[in-house]
C-alpha cells in the first residue's frame, strides 16, 4: 500500500468489550472474556461470525457493538493513511476474515486489531494484562 505525502494523523484506538458480566468478578483472578474492535476516525470495525464465506468484519458506531458490553478503549497509535487508504486496507482484510472462519476461542479472533495495528501504525499491537482493562 502506497502512502500519500499528507500532514494529518488519525488515532487508532482498541475498543474492549465484556463478553460476560462475569468479567466484574474475574478481573480479580486477571481473567476475562473480551471481544475487541478497532476505532478509526468515527468508525469502529469489528470481526464476527455468519454463515457464509464472505467477509465477516462489520462496522458500528463507536464503543456501542451490538450484544457486548463496552469496558474500555487503548490508545494503540496513530496513522497517516488517508479516509481512502483506510478503506482500501479493510478491503484487503476483508478476504481474510470471512464470517464462516470466525471462532471465538481461536488466536484469529484478536488478529484483526493486530493486522490493522501493523498495517497502519507500523508496529505490533502491545499485549496488555486484564489489570490494564
Amino acid at each position: 500500500m502506497q502512502r500519500t505525502s499528507s500532514s494529518f494523523r488519525i488515532a487508532i484506538d482498541l475498543n474492549i468489550y465484556d463478553l460476560t458480566t462475569l468479567n466484574n468478578y474475574l478481573y480479580w483472578f486477571e481473567l476475562g472474556m473480551f471481544h475487541s474492535t478497532i476505532e478509526i476516525k468515527g468508525v469502529e470495525y469489528a470481526y464476527g461470525a455468519h454463515d457464509m464465506p464472505t467477509s465477516g468484519i462489520f462496522q458500528v458506531e463507536p464503543r456501542s457493538c451490538p450484544g457486548f458490553m463496552f469496558r474500555r478503549s487503548i490508545l494503540l497509535g496513530t496513522t497517516d493513511l488517508s479516509p481512502i487508504e483506510i478503506y482500501d486496507l479493510m478491503e484487503d482484510l476483508a478476504s481474510q476474515y470471512t464470517g464462516d472462519a470466525y471462532n471465538m476461542i481461536s488466536p484469529k479472533t484478536l488478529c484483526l486489531p493486530e493486522s490493522l495495528q501493523v498495517a497502519m501504525v507500523q508496529q505490533p499491537l502491545e499485549y496488555h494484562s486484564s489489570e490494564d482493562l
